[in-house]
């Protein structure tokens, strides 16, 4: 008797722990090529690396680093100039990735440049003696969010003319100018030529209007004055966004004095929609 009842606890156990492994078992499969399988996080790995779902070999999904920091510097007579700038890798569109990477260094040429001729314009006093050689520093910070296929890079840029103290973050800045670039891709898509738009992205009828619509509300309960007469009535096309990937979000930027007084600064609008993950659209 204390064999059976033992061989059952035993078999509840088993029974218990392959019901709890099935239910951990979250696949998605295009026919049944493990290629074309991935498992998501939850899913219980076979010592091979891979899951069954249904029947349906699975292989566990790698993660693609698509960001890497670059940092190059340039040395004139008397100055080093240092760039800290991101840069894409491992796109599948190696063409958008170029044009993106390329984008991200023109933001930067002109600052560069500039300080170029400045710095090298001080590098004697009055009476011709060379001064101390000077280092000048530019940090392009960055975020990066991902949701499903979707990569959402911001670039922060806060770029500071001026002598850099080595080791801290101290300029002795001319000036400063801060701003965002954004850009969100597909990273499923070989052949789309160019980053995505809101529209892309957003499955409710007028959407540009809609997010109008929320930006002066949104404004308003923050207590910023929309200068556009009655307020922002559309939403250009070509607006800047990323999506939040951890909040599910789409978010509207808006450089400093584009749709309020300058003395706002940039602007953040987190849409109030939904992210629906089978059609890969926001709707409301």
């Amino acid at each position: 008797m204390k064999k059976i009842f033992l061989l059952f606890i035993i078999m509840t156990m088993i029974f218990g722990i392959l019901t709890a492994c099935e239910k951990k078992h979250e696949c998605k499969c295009s026919g049944c090529d493990p290629d074309e399988c991935t498992c998501t996080e939850e899913c219980e790995l076979n010592p091979d690396g891979t899951c069954n779902c249904d029947g349906c070999p699975c292989k566990k999904k790698e993660e693609v680093k698509y960001i890497e920091a670059r940092e190059s510097s340039i040395i004139k007579t008397q100055t080093n100039i240092v760039i800290k700038r991101p840069e894409l890798v491992g796109l599948k569109n190696k063409n958008l990735q170029e044009n993106i990477n390329k984008a991200i260094l023109d933001s930067v040429k002109p600052y560069q440049d500039e300080i170029s001729d400045i710095s090298e314009g001080f590098a004697f006093d009055a009476s011709d003696v060379m001064i101390k050689n000077k280092s000048y520093y530019y940090h392009v910070d960055y975020n990066t969010y991902m949701l499903d296929d979707y990569l959402s890079l911001v670039v922060n840029y806060d770029l500071k003319t001026g002598n850099y103290i080595s080791g801290t973050s101290k300029t002795d800045g001319l000036r400063s100018s801060t701003w965002k670039e954004t850009y969100v891709v597909d990273t499923s898509d070989s052949y789309k030529n160019e980053t995505l738009k809101f529209a892309d992205v957003c499955n409710i009828p007028n959407c540009s209007k809609v997010m109008a619509t929320e930006v002066n509300k949104l404004a308003q309960s923050r207590g910023i004055d929309i200068i556009l007469g009655n307020g922002l009535t559309e939403v250009p096309a070509n607006q800047r966004f990323y999506i939040d990937g951890k909040k599910e979000k789409l978010v509207l930027y808006f450089e400093p004095g584009t749709i309020a007084k300058y003395s706002a600064g940039e602007l953040l609008f987190e849409m109030p929609f939904k992210y629906n993950s089978s059609s890969h659209k926001f709707e409301q």
